[in-house]
């Protein structure tokens, strides 16, 4: 699996555009992270790398094809897509959440069959959240149904994931969850993921490879270890920051730390 953008343009109509001259590629077993500040495009590049909406110029290509050439089934059993979770108002248990995820991979239309019932449960005791699997979508918190919508995507056995702001809504806890899962998946079954972020510090954990979205249009991509650096994090945010380097027990850590003045 290969995923590439190759000078991607977007604008909204007569706009100026919001980001342009975007390239970057994603193969199997790598983690792409998207950093910029607010307003920047991170979610717009997501949706347009996924047909949504169309690029100005340029384009996304999976193994080398033009993503608008595939069929919608074609293209998201391959791809997962998470959004940024919104409030559900329909009567959907947490578990038959995700197992719509199973529709997505094998057109399921009636009655679920056993092997998918087995792979969604499966799924929500990857996300870990089995405690919530009868529980109805509209009486979650927000953090819950990032965590069950992440499970959903899980549930379609894509190649790639893309997920936007995973963390947002969730707690503490719940945000390092996510993480390992994400880690887990990538180093247990060789899932890519495309994701946006508003924590730095997460793609100095996760990526290896990053997109910076600068103010003004401007971008680079390329190896995480060569980008995540003082000097272009300070840029990227406006921000003076020092990343740190932290040793607990046998492994080693690198946060960003910001300075308010």
């Amino acid at each position: 699996m290969k995923f590439e953008l190759r000078d991607a343009c977007f604008a909204y109509g007569a706009d100026k555009p919001l980001f342009e001259h975007i390239n970057l590629s994603l193969s199997k077993g790598e983690i792409l992270t998207v950093l910029g500040p607010n307003g920047a495009g991170k979610t717009s590049l997501l949706r347009a790398a996924l047909g949504f909406a169309p690029f100005q110029r340029g384009g996304s290509f999976l193994d080398g094809k033009p993503v608008g050439e595939f069929s919608a089934r074609e293209l998201f059993r391959r791809i997962a897509y998470v959004p940024q979770a919104r409030r559900y108002s329909f009567a959907y248990t947490v578990e038959e959440l995700v197992l719509l995820g199973r529709a997505v991979h094998v057109g399921l239309f009636s009655q679920p069959r056993e092997h998918d019932k087995h792979i969604a449960r499966n799924c929500l005791e990857k996300i870990g959240i089995t405690n919530i699997a009868g529980k109805l979508c509209s009486r979650i918190s927000g953090g819950e149904l990032q965590m069950a919508l992440i499970a959903r995507a899980l549930a379609a056995e894509p190649e790639l994931m893309v997920l936007d702001e995973p963390e947002a809504n969730l707690d503490f806890k719940n945000q390092y969850r996510i993480l390992k899962t994400v880690q887990e998946l990538k180093e247990q079954e060789g899932l890519a993921f495309f994701i946006n972020t508003h924590f730095p510090e997460h793609a100095l954990q996760l990526a290896d490879r990053v997109l910076l979205l600068y103010p003004g249009r401007c971008s680079e991509s390329g190896l995480a270890a060569e980008l995540l650096t003082e000097e272009k994090l300070q840029k990227l945010y406006s921000l003076p920051v020092q990343i740190a380097e932290l040793q607990l027990g046998q492994k080693n850590y690198r946060t960003v730390i910001p300075f308010v003045l």
